[in-house]
């Protein structure tokens, strides 16, 4: 039996998922390294999103802790110190029940974060947070929705090529749903000017789903999204704005179809296309990855999807099927160093593990797609970035745990070590497999087999497995009565065995009175020491 439910995957599973699943060709480091970046329980790394600042070392906003309504927690960002290797924490003054936050830094090189928040009177609006030499700074109403209507996905941000913030958001409410975006008319802190990418009818039929924003070659924002699907599903779309077109809610962007079912751009009730993620490659190209629904047959079929735009319009690459739609981010794009395109999704369900994946276009266009972490419920909320080696770096939610990650890539696997002791003697242990002799501990992902072996007039009684948060604390200790166990290796562990007696030596017990006493021990029931 394994401790911890998070491991239902078999060892060799777990083998295999730290390989390349496709193709032939690794030119990565063949490991993630993963950082706890906050451990503060339950809904800690919500809506993370990660950016790196102008020295290349990461940062994240996330929310941390859940409240009530449809979302709650303080809005923090966390940086890495890489010389000290501690992440720094500040909780940005904000609005409770909050969500749906984008982090970018300024040109200035200080970071901002933009974000949904319940306001008190129940009406959801969109924030604005800066930090400058004198700390954080909040704009908490960009734009109020008048009505109960959260937004749909994250509250997109990006800076044009003179520094201005700009802020899109989708919004679907009653009949009507809306691309919103603004900009600031003065400063951050004053009037916001509004405008409207696109809108549609909504309601029982369709609407306006998720929205991505980035700057385009031309430093003015460009914007992909999707059609909320209802009864019917409409087209992915790619919308633009480029001065001197005005700010105004009467004027839609320029758009153009992605995919669309008919020339027409009808419903098709057998497609849908969704959780768009635009990002531009070093020559000014848009791409766009996404998730598909189709119906082959009487069958639904969900993959991930990459859309590249040229000349001919747009090509739609299917990448992988083996994913999950289970997931408030599905997935995230950004190009590397070697200006091919990576993309981070949920991948398919094994028993509990719900895995993250990283799936990338190699040096000979190939898509390869290896696993990030496949331990637990991880994934549900996670962000992707380039690392200033041009390499891929993941910030992402573990649910089952509670913890906030970053990972990114390494030469060497990550290893843990497991601490063995054993309480009122009499025993020892035996660990199987022993440490691994070329790195001196377990490397992430190892099912370690413990065995508890008693000494003469002595019996195992049970473990005490010790929070790795809380190390030596009986207080915070599991106990397990099976001999043997096994210990999943993802944090560094502690175990104790505890032993007892059993007997009374030259008493001359009774056979049957010595097996009940077994037997207690067994199951942790306090007996009578005789020895």
């Amino acid at each position: 039996m394994v401790h911890s439910f998070r491991l239902s995957c078999l060892i060799a599973a777990l083998v295999a998922c730290v390989l390349v699943l496709a193709g032939s060709v690794q030119a990565d480091p063949p490991y993630w390294h993963r950082m706890v970046v906050d451990s503060g329980g339950s809904g800690c790394g919500r809506y993370c999103s990660l950016a790196f600042d102008p020295n290349g070392d990461p940062a994240i906003v996330y929310i941390d802790g859940e409240g009530a309504g449809v979302s709650g927690g303080d809005l923090v960002c966390s940086r890495l110190d890489r010389e000290s290797g501690v992440w720094n924490t500040s909780v940005i003054p904000s609005p409770n029940h909050l969500g749906r936050c984008t982090l970018k830094f300024q040109p200035n090189g200080y970071p901002a974060v933009s974000f949904a928040h319940l306001a008190p009177n129940d009406l959801w609006g969109i924030g604005y947070a800066w930090e400058d030499a004198g700390g954080w700074n909040v704009r908490e109403s960009i734009y109020d929705m008048s009505v109960y209507a959260p937004p749909l996905g994250r509250v997109a941000l990006g800076f044009d090529g003179s520094g201005g913030p700009w802020v899109a958001e989708s919004i679907d409410f009653l009949t009507l749903a809306f691309i919103v975006y603004a900009t600031p008319e003065t400063s951050p802190g004053g009037d916001w000017a509004i405008g409207i990418a696109d809108h549609t009818a909504a309601g029982p039929t369709y609407g306006l789903g998720q929205v991505s924003l980035a700057m385009g070659p031309t430093g003015w924002p460009r914007i992909s999204y999707d059609m909320v699907p209802y009864a019917g599903y409409f087209p992915m779309k790619y919308a633009s704005y480029d001065p001197p077109a005005p700010i105004d809610p009467n004027v839609q962007w320029p758009n153009q179809v992605i995919y669309a079912p008919d020339p027409n751009e009808g419903m098709d009730p057998n497609t849908m296309t969704g959780y768009p993620c635009l990002a531009f490659d070093g020559a000014g190209t848009p791409s766009v990855a996404c998730t598909w629904h189709e119906k082959i047959g009487v069958q639904w079929s969900d993959w991930i999807a990459w859309a590249v735009r040229d000349v001919g319009g747009w090509t739609i690459t299917k990448i992988t099927d083996e994913i999950s739609l289970d997931a408030n981010d599905v997935c995230c794009l950004a190009f590397r160093g070697d200006g091919k395109p990576g993309i981070t999704f949920r991948g398919a369900h094994e028993g509990q593990n719900k895995p993250l994946m990283y799936a990338w276009l190699d040096p000979n266009d190939v898509w390869q797609i290896r696993s990030v972490d496949w331990i637990g419920d991880v994934g549900r909320y996670h962000s992707l970035g380039t690392d200033p080696n041009g390499l891929p770096a993941v910030a992402y939610y573990d649910a089952t745990e509670g913890l906030l990650i970053y990972a990114e890539t390494s030469d060497v696997p990550d290893t843990y070590t497991l601490t063995l002791g054993t309480t009122q003697g009499g025993g020892t242990v035996e660990a199987d497999p022993n440490v691994n002799p070329d790195w001196g501990a377990y490397a992430y992902g190892t099912v370690v087999t413990l065995t508890g072996v008693p000494d003469e007039n002595r019996a195992f009684s049970r473990w005490l497995i010790y929070d790795p948060n809380h190390p030596s604390d009986p207080n915070h200790a599991a106990q397990d009565s099976n001999n043997p166990t096994q210990i999943l290796m993802d944090r560094d562990r502690q175990v104790d065995a505890v032993f007892i007696c059993v007997t009374g030596g030259g008493l001359g017990l009774p056979l049957g009175f010595t097996m009940l006493v077994l037997a207690l021990a067994k199951v942790g029931v306090r007996t009578r020491e005789f020895c």
